[in-house]
């Protein structure tokens, strides 16, 4: 795998001169990891649906809220706004994306790392339920992170190429 940090005005730069063909490539793979959430997300709400309310210790906390460096290079990529964040709440308190309903954030637009956290009372959840869903669901969440690395891959890779 290839290492390189660049800026977020370095990245959109990048994007701003792409050629089509690289960018339709890159764009195929974050289509595919929408398409993936999409499958999943309804299994995972129902989830936390039944889990979450009655939950004694919130793990819905600020520090999996907020876009580290390879969500918002992802989010650029897919011309999703990355989150503003309030830094100056406590990284340990409730996620200011919490509501009495759930997140209000699609998973979608969610952080990585947010999006895939499940406590050990929801894996128990997954676990004791239909079993073909819960092999489908994890089978996705692998193809997502796999898919993720290569749209940065691809990015890095039409930039040397140019």
């Amino acid at each position: 795998m290839i290492k390189i940090k660049l800026s977020v005005d370095e990245i959109v730069m990048i994007l701003k001169n792409l050629e089509i063909n690289s960018l339709t490539q890159i764009l195929k793979y974050t289509d595919s990891i929408r398409q993936k959430n999409c499958e999943i997300d309804y299994f995972i709400e129902q989830c936390s649906n039944e889990v979450c309310p009655d939950c004694k210790q919130v793990c819905c906390i600020n520090r999996h809220g907020i876009d580290g460096y390879h969500d918002i290079i992802f989010k650029l990529i897919t011309g999703i706004v990355p989150i503003t964040a309030d830094l100056m709440i406590n990284y340990d308190a409730p996620c200011q994306y919490l509501s009495e309903k759930g997140c209000i954030l699609k998973r979608y637009d969610r952080p990585y790392r947010c999006t895939w956290f499940f406590c050990s009372e929801t894996l128990r959840y997954f676990e004791s339920g239909n079993q073909r869903k819960y092999r489908d669901m994890t089978t996705k969440i692998a193809e997502i992170g796999q898919l993720r690395i290569v749209v940065e891959e691809q990015l890095i890779l039409s930039v040397v190429k140019s």
